[in-house]
């Protein structure tokens, strides 16, 4: 049988298995698989595949964000999972999925994606265009003191409900480049990544995603719907003395003068669409990419 087009919404539970399959054949360290069993696939989240013989043979997903751009909320679709079998690539497989996949999507609309280095002449082909990101950084002295905020545990239901009431209701992390209610992304990250960085600060109701290398805290995403004074959590997130905090996102909110260090280029960003980026520096936060 001749390859097929076919799309999987949350409702097409027959499908849903072999997505499943196919994901960790073409991204060899992530597995949708213990997200979909958490119930992060919702109605925001569209994959447009190729299958051959029962099998998904390449694939590209969509997911619908409400994106916060230079302080205006605008629809958005982040495009994730864009990739082909091996033994199926140079087949112009994608050059069939994504004008259907952006014909999914509005005139209007502000269409990304962040994107591995080996196809960063790809996506210009289909009207995207590389912008620039940026990196932030603090040097900050903290010697752990206090009780520490617990950590989540991403096994436990009630956790996991913690997680989704909390991202549903927390203001974006920054108003020039971040998103709104993008907690079943924050599960993905919870399911493959950081199972033991999800601490919860119960005196604001938030939850704060953290990872420590040796004298560096990595903050990887706030979610509030408060304001909250972060250099005073700082002690009961560390597990030893730290010399310097880095964001995964521009932490202008949370942190007033924080240093732009380098050039965000682990996976580039492509952009689409009729909107302007802003003029200041900004990081996507990187719990929000997929």
């Amino acid at each position: 049988m001749s390859p097929q087009e076919i799309t999987i919404t949350h409702r097409d539970l027959d499908r849903h298995e072999a997505f499943l399959r196919f994901v960790p054949q073409v991204f060899e360290r992530i597995s949708f698989r213990q997200w979909h069993e958490y119930g992060g696939w919702d109605e925001r989240y569209t994959v447009f595949a190729i299958v051959e013989d029962g099998r998904i043979i390449a694939s590209a997903s969509a997911l619908r964000m409400d994106v916060i751009l230079s302080g205006e909320r605008v629809q958005g679709w982040q495009l994730g999972a864009v990739g082909t079998l091996p033994e199926y690539r140079g087949r112009g497989l994608q050059r069939r999925i994504l004008p259907r996949l952006l014909a999914h999507t509005g005139a209007n609309d502000l269409v990304f994606l962040f994107a591995n280095h080996h196809v960063v002449d790809f996506y210009p082909k289909f009207g995207f265009v590389r912008e620039r990101e940026w990196m932030f950084q603090a040097d900050q002295s903290v010697t752990p003191a206090g009780e520490p905020l617990r950590t989540l545990a991403l096994a436990n239901a009630e956790d996991r409900a913690l997680l989704q009431r909390i991202a549903a209701k927390a203001e974006p992390v920054t108003s020039r480049f971040g998103a709104h209610h993008y907690g079943s992304i924050v599960l993905w990250y919870w399911c493959n990544f950081y199972g033991d960085g999800v601490r919860y600060a119960p005196d604001h109701d938030a939850i704060i995603v953290v990872q420590q290398a040796q004298a560096v805290l990595r903050i990887y995403d706030v979610l509030s719907a408060v304001p909250l004074d972060l250099r005073g959590y700082l002690p009961r997130l560390t597990a030893a003395p730290v010399q310097r905090l880095e964001f995964g996102f521009t932490p202008t909110r949370f942190w007033a003068d924080p240093t732009i260090v380098l050039d965000y280029s682990d996976s580039p960003l492509f952009v689409r669409g009729p909107h302007r980026m802003p003029l200041e520096q900004f990081k996507f936060p990187m719990l929000a990419q997929t």
